[in-house]
Formats: C-alpha cells, sequence, structure tokens
C-alpha cells in the first residue's frame, strides 16, 4: 500500500478524522466521572463545562500535587481523584531517582493492546506480508505486590499477564520462566527455552534488549541472529531508541529493523508512522484529553494551554494529559513538535525537565541523540565505536561549556580532540541558539572524558543496580556517575 494511503489508514484507526470531536467527548466523559471526587471537589471541576473552560483554567499537574491523593488510593479510599479505585498500580521511576506510582485500570490495559494491533495492522500493511513465528517479550517478573487489593508492578509486568491465552501461545517466555527472582539465571532461562523457537519479533525497552543480547552471546557464543535466523524485528518503546540504534544492531549481529512506538506508563500515546522512524502519528483513540503548552515562550507571553485543534507545526510543546484515571492536566514533561496536522504527526524531542542550559542554549536531548549518531556514522569510517555517553552543563575556568563521557574504543588524544569538533559542529546544526553562543565564545568547546566500553555496566553493578533494566538519560547531571568516571 502507497505510503499516504496507508498512513491515512492508520490515522483513521487512531480517530484523527472529527479529532476535535473526539477529544470533547473524551473531556466530557472524564469530567463526568471526576466532579464529585475529592479532587474534583478540590479544583471545582463542577464549574467546567467545555473544552475551552478546561483550557483557560490554570491547572496543571506534576507528579508530586497528585502524590497526596495517591497515598489516598493506595490505602484504599475510593473516589479520590477518579471514579472507583484503580485495578493496578504501576511502578515506573522514568528517568528520576525514585519510584512513581501511575494508577491504571483494564481499560488503559486494553488501550495499551489496541495500540498494539494498530501497530502490527501498519507494519503489515508497510512491508506488505505477514512475518509468522513466535515473539519474545523481555519484561520484569510478573510478580505483583498487592496494597488495598490493587496490584502494584511494573508496567510491562502487567502488560505481559494481561495477555490473553492464545497470544500467550506465541509469546516467549512461559511464566515459569519469567518469574525466576535471580535476574541473570531468569535470561539465562529465557535463552534455553526458546533456543530452538523460530523467532522472528523481540520487543522491550531498547536498554533491556542490548543488555539481554549481550547475555545471550556470552552464554552461547552465538549473536542473536545466528540463533534466531528468522528475527525481523525488533519492537521498542519506553524510550527513544535513536541512542541504542547502533548498538542494537551490534549486538544483534545485523543491521535490524526498529518498529517505535511512543510509549509511556501514562499511556500508549503514538504508533510509529515507518518502520525505523521516529515520527508518530497521536493516539486520539485511548480516551485521553491532550493539552499542549508552548516549552519556550518568549518572556512577556502568558501562560496558554491549547487543545488538539489550536497546535501548529514546528512548535515545540510540553504534552499534557487528562485522563479517567486520575490525571488532571498533568504534565508528561515530554516536548513534542508536530510536522503534520492531517494527520496528527509528531516527533518525542526529549524532556522538558531534561535539557541543558547553561548559557541560555537549551539544548535538549533528541538534539544531542541527533549529534552523536551523526559522528557514529563518521568515526565508524575511522574504526572507531561509540557505545553509552552521558553530558552535563560545567563552569570552568575558561567558561561555560559541556562535558561529555564517552565509551569509546580509543583514547588517543588525537582522536579526542577530533571527537569534540565533530560533536560541536553538529550540535550546531541542530541548535541555533548553541551555534550562537559558540560564535560569540559565550559557549566554550565541548569536552570529552574517554571511557573504556563498559564503564557505565560496572557503575550500575558497584551500585547494586539492575542496570540491564536501567534508562541512562543522556543528559545526565548525576553527581555519582560523575565521581565514578573523573579522570585520576
Amino acid at each position: 500500500m502507497k505510503r499516504n494511503y496507508r498512513i491515512q489508514f492508520i490515522a483513521f484507526l487512531l480517530g484523527h478524522y472529527r479529532a476535535e470531536h473526539n477529544q470533547t467527548g473524551a473531556l466530557m466523559r472524564i469530567l463526568r466521572q471526576g466532579r464529585n471526587t475529592q479532587f474534583g471537589k478540590d479544583h471545582q471541576l463542577h464549574k467546567i463545562s467545555s473544552v475551552q473552560d478546561y483550557l483557560q483554567n490554570d491547572l496543571l499537574t506534576g507528579y508530586d500535587d497528585l502524590y497526596p491523593y495517591l497515598q489516598r488510593i493506595m490505602n484504599g479510599e475510593q473516589d479520590v481523584s477518579f471514579k472507583g479505585k484503580p485495578d493496578f498500580m504501576a511502578i515506573t521511576s522514568g528517568t528520576t531517582a525514585y519510584a512513581k506510582y501511575i494508577p491504571l485500570r483494564r481499560t488503559t490495559i486494553r488501550s495499551f493492546q489496541y495500540g498494539s494491533l494498530v501497530t502490527l495492522i501498519n507494519l503489515i500493511l508497510e512491508t506488505g506480508k505477514l512475518t509468522w513465528g513466535k515473539s519474545l517479550f523481555i519484561s520484569p517478573p510478573t510478580i505483583f505486590e498487592r496494597s488495598a487489593g490493587i496490584i502494584v508492578g511494573r508496567i510491562p509486568a502487567i502488560l505481559n499477564d494481561q495477555l490473553s491465552d492464545l497470544q500467550k501461545k506465541f509469546i516467549y517466555p512461559t511464566r515459569s520462566v519469567l518469574n525466576i527472582p535471580d535476574n541473570d539465571l531468569r535470561q539465562k532461562a529465557i535463552i534455553e527455552e526458546c533456543r530452538e523457537a523460530a523467532i522472528t519479533s523481540i520487543s522491550g525497552m531498547p536498554s533491556w534488549l542490548c543488555s539481554f543480547f549481550q547475555q545471550v552471546e556470552a552464554l552461547t557464543q552465538l549473536k542473536p541472529i545466528q540463533l534466531w535466523p528468522k528475527l525481523k524485528y525488533l519492537f521498542v518503546g519506553g524510550t527513544s531508541a535513536v541512542k541504542y540504534k547502533d548498538l542494537l544492531s551490534n549486538t544483534v549481529g545485523k543491521k535490524i529493523d526498529l518498529v517505535s512506538s511512543y510509549i509511556a506508563t501514562e499511556g500508549f500515546l503514538g504508533i510509529g508512522c515507518d518502520v525505523n522512524a521516529e515520527q508518530y502519528l497521536l493516539n486520539l483513540k485511548n480516551g485521553t484529553f491532550y493539552e499542549f503548552i508552548p516549552a519556550f515562550p518568549d518572556e512577556n507571553e502568558p501562560f496558554k494551554k491549547y487543545g488538539i485543534q489550536d497546535v501548529s507545526v514546528g512548535v515545540e510543546y510540553n504534552l499534557v494529559l487528562t485522563d479517567a484515571v486520575g490525571k488532571w492536566s498533568y504534565n508528561v514533561k515530554d516536548v513534542i513538535r508536530f510536522s503534520c496536522l492531517k494527520p496528527y504527526i509528531f516527533e518525542v524531542l526529549g524532556r522538558s525537565n531534561n535539557e541543558i542550559s547553561i548559557a541560555g542554549e537549551h539544548l535538549l536531548e533528541a538534539q544531542v541523540q541527533k549529534a552523536i549518531s551523526n559522528v557514529k556514522d563518521q568515526l565508524q569510517l575511522q574504526g572507531i565505536g561509540i557505545s553509552e555517553y552521558i553530558i552535563r552543563g560545567l563552569v570552568t575556568d575558561k567558561g561555560p561549556t559541556h562535558q561529555w563521557a564517552i565509551e569509546i574504543s580509543t583514547k588517543n588524544k588525537e582522536s579526542i580532540g577530533v571527537l569534540e569538533k565533530l560533536i560541536d559542529g553538529e550540535l550546531q546544526k541542530f541548535n541555533y541558539m548553541y551555534k550562537n553562543l559558540r560564535h560569540s565564545n559565550q559557549l566554550k568547546l565541548p569536552e570529552v572524558i574517554a571511557l573504556s566500553p563498559g564503564t557505565f555496566r560496572k557503575f550500575f553493578v558497584t551500585r547494586q543496580k539492575i542496570e540491564r533494566l536501567y534508562k541512562l538519560p543522556a543528559i545526565n547531571a548525576d553527581p555519582a556517575i560523575w565521581e565514578y568516571i573523573k579522570p585520576n
């Protein structure tokens, strides 16, 4: 099917036609259920009767604002921030240092399942074929705690547990293997269980998959593509795959097709438009009401929230959600930018709380990832490889700069000097504020600390973290990491 027709059809499945009408319906349903809750009374939701009323109020919440209500829910109270109580409480750390608890209902799980179905339909229409075989879903164990009758666990484990009996027949690992408590023993058992299976796809977070593939090679002396020669696709979500693209191909044993989705604990928010691309069609079929706040407003610009009917192409927005499980104008803290409005296609630029602006450059994680991806391509021609990396803002005796810690296959001083200039040149392409600051010498040339491959893995092991399940933000000022990697 031609791309334009395919995208239009997928947009239809995601509720893009009559988008404003669908969003109005979603908000009205949420308000009807939420007005008489404790949150609704505290915030006078009974006064809101239209989308414009809701957009014009100054309500904007983060996790800390909702936490007192979540505590009451965890204690068994009902009708706190939404009608009734949740079926699940998902644990997530995101890119924060502490655990967060996000309420979910079975309807939320069904929206994840619908998003997965539409992703599969899109893939079949794009490739023109359906690849039959088994799938491997890398997730935490489906062993849950309970609090006041609510199931508490990580979202991938909850999704895995809620698979239908039919789905379970096609997906590895089996429950007995998945629920082995020790992570290393569990991964070893997963490999042994599906060693002879016709695995055609593997799903999980990119960082988890990289670690799993390394474990496969360590235990079998084979690359995953040698063990599973029918492997065609990696279904990834939960974090950007750009950073892991090269590492995934290297650990798999060949260039592998990535099917990306914009998935957060808060919901299945976007369907990847194409294989190996990270532009998404907004999911308007999940019962969520979306608001958009300019990420970098002018100093004198008043606070304003926009609905789906008011967004513009090329503007960076903070994504804000309202749903039926207690998230009210909840700032996800992801910065997105629309490239098309018919249908609604966007890219995720990074975290609004995960930027560097030590001199006013507002450098986003997505710009960092694009820059380093281009640098990797250039260095590969010289036989130099880059794996993990982090960056922070730093004020030195010479002035403000960006300090990079990069796992690289060489520590040759001349090569590191070339790397610093390559990074600088790429960042200037993607961020005009950075370019202006560099040209005026208000921001100094980046500094690179060269690390041996595997340094970050060793750090997480010493901290007794299950590093295979850990997200490493590229923009990262964690003092413990920088203390660990500082040059002697």
